[in-house]
């Protein structure tokens, strides 16, 4: 971590040592969780000590954890709104037309230049 966010962080763990996790009571790999996700707001009822496998199962059940919740999205292709798979955030709804035409057009690209609308070489 980085910056602004690193040293509330700290902050957060000087003022609340820690020796288990309030969930399970694991030793290992302690870190301190801000309820309302705000790590600035380092108050005593909204910090809480959990171990990394606590946290993560926290921000899992959420939906908040890593890039943010996973919104619908319009198909680049089709444009109907479909929900995309949390590890594959791709463009594409799981419509095989949309699968194999988004790969007719990086193919053109590939080949033919930047013009794949059509798949024609672009001029």
């Amino acid at each position: 971590m980085t910056g602004k966010r690193n040293s509330a962080h700290r902050q957060a763990q000087r003022k609340y040592p820690a020796e288990k996790c309030e969930r399970c009571g694991g030793t290992r790999t302690l870190q301190r969780h801000h309820q309302d996700r705000n790590p600035h707001n380092n108050e005593e009822m909204n910090v809480e000590v959990l171990c990394q496998k606590c946290h993560t199962a926290e921000h899992m059940a959420r939906g908040d954890w890593g890039c943010g919740p996973v919104l619908p999205r319009p198909c680049v292709i089709c444009g109907e709104t479909y929900q995309p798979d949390r590890k594959k955030r791709g463009k594409l709804c799981p419509n095989p037309e949309c699968l194999r035409e988004m790969g007719r057009r990086s193919a053109a690209k590939r080949w033919h230049g930047e013009n794949t609308s059509l798949g024609l070489p672009s001029e």
